[in-house]
């Protein structure tokens, strides 16, 4: 059970939170937990939605791009433009996050090996 509590606060911690940040850093009405997690919520129903109906990958990822940055500022409530730099910063912090927690994870397991 507890592994279960923390897989849900690393997949928070790597999804939730760098929206909420980027939400802060571009000065949307809404940076709460809240509708960062609604955001997010979208988002992944946004990618399955265009995998399932778009067949060409490229155009997928174009339109994904285009409809996420307006869902983003929909319901953060910015601009078009500022909902796509919020995206964009999620993505890199999201991105910083992994890689430090891989590190760490990495560092831990080889610690304890060489004991």
């Amino acid at each position: 059970m507890i592994d279960l509590l923390i897989s849900v606060a690393i997949a928070i911690l790597v999804t939730v939170v760098p929206v909420m940040f980027a939400a802060r850093i571009v000065r949307a009405r809404r940076t709460g937990f809240v509708p960062a997690f609604i955001s997010v919520l979208l988002l992944v129903g946004l990618a399955v939605a265009a995998e399932a109906f778009i067949p060409i990958p490229w155009v997928a990822a174009l339109a994904s791009v285009v409809v996420a940055a307006a869902l983003l500022a929909g319901v953060l409530g910015t601009t078009l433009i500022r909902g796509f730099f919020v995206s964009l910063l999620a993505f890199i912090i999201s991105v910083g996050v992994i890689v430090v927690l891989s590190m760490t994870v990495s560092g831990l397991s080889l610690a304890f090996y060489s004991l």
